[in-house]
């Protein structure tokens, strides 16, 4: 029996993830044998196998260059410490370190390092999901290219975007922006850059199953990659490869490939990557019902995930053994071992997952306060320049008087023309203020947040077009009020302690929840304290978002995780907890609890004559007759295939074989499916609980009086020996 399990779909993903964050770099930052024409620092290739060393070596460089005026060595260097940055997922870096290389490439007048800044500050816009700012920031570099062209920057943007299609599941539209790229670099030797373009377009293909195109693309740049010397890149393509030979059924092509990314791996020291190929190797030996050899393999891999510490990985190779376990019919203790762990897995990916949302949604906080406080800094020296300028005029004025003061009337001449300067002057710097001022409030305004500046004496200086909008009042209208009167008594008590933080100096990220209009609404918060030239704090900022969007997608999830998909009663995971709560409020309260488990009679061979459709609905009709036969208190749950519990709290002696009776009874009615009737019977076992049970016990002997029904002749009930 052939199984297609969705791991090389998932294996894919994982190695998109490496090409999109990692791979990117590879191809912006090939050594000068390319021959592409494009100019890069040797730091900038060094980065990919020593990240950490270069970001040692790169400040003592970048101080030198700087006193030496060097604006093109600057350039370079600080896209080296970007594609450092890049390596070891330091987004922020990344991004400053890119603008850092645009903005000196512009004193240096060379727009080729500006596009190629460009480029890199766009991926990390794109890493942290900030995708309207990576489209500004590309498309920039597309207008700066139509300027100054080059085919290999030209071909390295479109890669940039065929990869973020992919990534947002547009794949006829990456492979469109693939084949643009292609088109873009004609005959010019780029190696790395069309090797990943060709795998970028045979991927995007096989997505689209044209799989005879997409392996035509892929041996191609299996071709290429001979002459690039790069093994992480040709494993790679391999995997790939090995993805579209499952869809092929080529078990063949498969294995081979495999065999060749466990090589690599082992040569490289690479464990990851021996991983991946054991999977492959795996996958491989379960499409020709080798399950043993199957299972190894993936033990193998889940083994190297798991000394690796990468969880998505070894989560995704245990649902393939699982799976594979679960297909075979294996024995309840491995299962129950491995469905432990894929629990453990699922928790920890949960926390990994919230942290990934926290750190993404401050990364964008952070980013966005850096280019307020340097606008702030910039129109702040330009008014300080100003100003020195007039000081300077009105000193030599006053000279000018005392000097000629027996000529009064000519010196009042000169002064009242002096003053009208001056007084130009003002009137101009006064103007740029309010322009500047202007500037900053159009963009505080348009920013999603609620920025508000707040005075030592918890009143507000300032307040965005947001708060107004949220409060439905002119922002201007804010300005005097006290966080009190803004915000209510409640919300504020709940920021008292993070006010009296922020105005002792200390910088304050919290989360809470204000009921508005009758619905809870959640914000996270950021106070940054204002100090002021003598080092005192004069007020604070404080910058809001209003994350309920993705609290409220977070409850849904953890509730979709605890119901069964198919008939929307209790899962695994829901049972488990409210089993382990019902026999602890058991213990303490003195009452005994009841544990049914029951399964259809032969419901394999309903699946085997009429269908796996025609058993799912047989598994729908029977939870909902079962559902009509317990109490609204009762737990009906599904374990899985048509392995159903019932847990009974508080329960009197016998009610749980009158449960079983009426189950039973309620199986005699045909089931009708699609003009198909069916003669249905269930099994049951009881157990109740006793005050020393654990989950476990009690699970174990509803199972065994389960099996003992079965072993009587099925369609039938048996209660768990005392």
């Amino acid at each position: 029996m052939r199984i297609r399990l969705p791991y090389l779909g998932l294996l894919t993903n994982t190695l998109w993830l490496v090409v999109f964050f990692i791979g990117f770099t590879t191809a912006q930052a090939q050594s000068a044998s390319e021959n592409d024409g494009i100019t890069r620092h040797p730091l900038e290739v060094e980065a990919l196998a020593q990240p950490r060393a270069v970001l040692d070596k790169l400040p003592a460089l970048l101080t030198a260059a700087l006193q030496r005026d060097d604006y093109v060595e600057l350039s370079l260097l600080y896209l080296a410490k970007s594609n450092a940055c890049r390596v070891i997922a330091d987004w922020d870096c990344q991004m400053q370190a890119a603008w850092q290389a645009s903005q000196t490439a512009i004193h240096a007048n060379r727009p080729l390092l500006q596009i190629r800044g460009l480029i890199s500050q766009g991926r990390g816009q794109m890493a942290i999901q900030a995708y309207s700012s990576a489209e500004k920031t590309m498309g920039e570099a597309e207008r700066l290219l139509a300027l100054h062209p080059s085919k290999p920057l030209a071909a390295d943007v479109m890669l940039a975007y065929s990869s973020l299609s992919f990534s947002l599941n547009k794949a006829e539209l990456s492979a469109d922006y693939a084949k643009r790229g292609l088109a873009m670099l004609g005959t010019l030797p780029a190696p790395s850059v069309r090797i990943r373009l060709l795998r970028n377009q045979a991927r995007a293909l096989s997505q689209l199953h044209r799989q005879s195109e997409a392996m035509a693309l892929l041996n191609g740049a299996l071709a290429l990659s001979d002459a690039v010397s790069d093994p992480k890149l040709s494993a790679e393509l391999y995997i790939e490869e090995a993805r579209i030979a499952n869809e092929q059924g080529d078990i063949e092509t498969q294995v081979i490939s495999g065999r060749k990314i466990v090589e690599m791996g082992d040569r490289l020291n690479n464990a990851q990557l021996s991983g991946l190929g054991h999977e492959v190797l795996g996958q491989a030996a379960i499409s020709t019902g080798d399950w043993r050899t199957g299972e190894d393999h993936f033990k193998k891999a889940q083994a190297l995930f798991r000394s690796l510490e990468l969880t998505r990985d070894e989560r995704r190779t245990l649902r393939l053994l699982l799976n594979s376990l679960l297909a075979r019919d294996s024995n309840i203790t491995e299962l129950k071992t491995q469905s432990r762990r894929l629990i453990e897995l699922e928790k920890l990916l949960e926390i990994d997952d919230r942290k990934l949302v926290a750190d993404s949604l401050n990364s964008q906080l952070e980013y966005a306060q850096q280019k307020f406080d340097m606008q702030k800094l910039k129109n702040n020296a330009e008014l300080s320049k100003q100003r020195e300028q007039i000081a300077v005029a009105s000193q030599r004025n006053t000279y000018i008087i005392a000097f000629l003061g027996i000529i009064l009337l000519m010196v009042l001449g000169a002064l009242s023309v002096i003053q009208r300067q001056n007084s130009q002057k003002l009137q101009k710097a006064h103007k740029q203020l309010i322009n500047s001022e202007s500037r900053m409030r159009a963009i505080a305004d348009n920013i999603p947040a609620f920025i508000a500046h707040i005075g030592t004496d918890s009143r507000v200086k300032f307040a965005n077009a947001y708060i107004g909008k949220n409060y439905q009042r002119d922002p201007q209208s804010l300005v005097g009020m006290s966080v009190r009167e803004l915000r209510g008594e409640s919300t504020t008590d709940l920021l008292e302690p993070y006010i009296k933080s922020v105005l002792n100096g200390q910088r304050q990220r919290f989360e809470i929840d204000e009921t508005i209009d009758g619905k809870t609404h959640y914000f996270q918060s950021n106070y940054v304290p204002e100090i002021g030239a003598d080092n005192s704090v004069q007020g604070f900022y404080a910058l809001t978002f209003d994350i309920t969007a993705l609290k409220d997608s977070q409850k849904q999830l953890e509730l979709l995780s605890r119901t069964d998909s198919l008939t929307g009663v209790a899962n695994r995971r829901h049972f488990e907890e409210a089993l382990t709560g019902a026999l602890a409020r058991g213990r303490r309260d003195n009452h005994d609890c009841a544990l049914l488990c029951l399964d259809i009679d032969h419901f394999k061979l309903i699946n085997d004559r009429h269908g796996h459709p025609v058993g799912d609905a047989v598994i729908v009709e029977l939870s909902k007759r079962v559902q009509s036969c317990i109490r609204e208190v009762d737990l009906l749950a599904r374990l899985g295939g048509d392995e159903f519990v019932i847990l009974m709290e508080n329960t009197a002696p016998g009610s749980a074989e009158a449960v079983c009776e009426k189950i039973i009874a309620a199986m005699k009615q045909p089931f009708t499916l699609n003009d198909k009737y069916l003669e249905v019977t269930v099994s049951a076992g009881l157990a109740y609980s006793r005050p020393t049970s654990t989950g476990e016990d009690l699970f174990r002997q509803a199972d065994q009086a389960l099996y003992r029904a079965k072993n009587e002749g099925r369609n039938r009930f048996s209660a768990a020996i005392a």
